[in-house]
């Protein structure tokens, strides 16, 4: 495998996971919204997100 072709997929790769943490916010952001209106289940939702991130990192 040449160079090219490695920095060609490392970049493709960076670009996934940048749209995956996008995603990951913008979920993060409406689970926040329905928590702070009162949705319990939000709340914990948005908990489990959190942890799920730490583990992603």
């Amino acid at each position: 495998m040449d160079s090219a072709t490695i920095d060609q997929q490392y970049n493709q790769l960076q670009q996934e996971a940048q749209g995956v943490m996008q995603s990951l916010q913008t979920l993060a952001g409406k689970l926040k919204t329905a928590a702070d209106g009162g949705n319990q289940d939000a709340r914990e939702w948005l908990l489990d997100l959190r942890e799920l991130a730490i583990n992603v990192q």
